[in-house]
């Protein structure tokens, strides 16, 4: 006969490192969840998150899927859409051929900009179907409120961004501005102060 018996132990309290390896895992799938909500894959919200708490910021793909526990293959295709999409960039290091990852600079910038075109593009098709009902004697309330909607959100996301980078000018850097800095930051020191002492530099 097999007996059961209670334990008397009380689960093990957290320490502080696995306590905090807890939440950071709960903030990537938090910011996972708000990915999918947005209408993209729950795989770039993670990696989103994972990336903008990572020590060090910059981390290799091998990292990335050994913390998120997922394959290569899954990280290497999201990484590329989201370096395509300007949320994260590629760094090199010198002597080291795997690739490493970090959070583009104004990456919120961008996903503001992402939802003033939204709500322009919403703003264009609701306007197509106010001219194809204009001659309509029946009365249209929901389209006529949608537009009002989109128009009013492509408005306040314009103000947000203006205001947004009047008070962080460096979220104003193109793509191939971060490219040319990520590129300094990943000369050695040495081959920097080589560069600047050249004659006629």
């Amino acid at each position: 006969m097999v007996r059961y018996t209670v334990s008397n132990r009380r689960p093990a309290t957290p320490t502080p490192a696995s306590q905090r390896d807890l939440d950071v895992r709960r903030f990537i799938e938090e910011v996972g969840i708000i990915s999918e909500a947005q209408g993209r894959t729950r795989m770039e919200g993670r990696i989103i998150g994972f990336l903008l708490v990572a020590e060090p910021p910059v981390q290799s793909m091998d990292a990335i899927a050994t913390f998120l526990g997922v394959s290569k293959g899954s990280v290497s295709a999201t990484t590329r859409m989201l370096v395509q999409t300007g949320a994260i960039e590629r760094v090199g290091r010198p002597a080291d051929r795997r690739d490493y990852f970090r959070i583009r600079t104004g990456f919120i910038d961008r996903l503001l900009d992402e939802g003033a075109q939204t709500a322009n593009r919403m703003r264009v098709v609701f306007d197509w179907g106010s001219e194809l009902v204009g001659e309509s004697a029946t009365p249209h309330a929901a389209l006529d409120e949608a537009r009002e909607f989109c128009a009013f959100v492509e408005r306040q996301f314009n103000d947000l961004l203006q205001h947004w980078r009047t008070r962080h000018p460096s979220s104003r850097r193109s793509p191939s501005q971060d490219d040319a800095a990520a590129a300094q930051d990943d000369i050695p020191a040495a081959a920097q102060d080589d560069e600047r002492q050249r004659p006629g530099t």
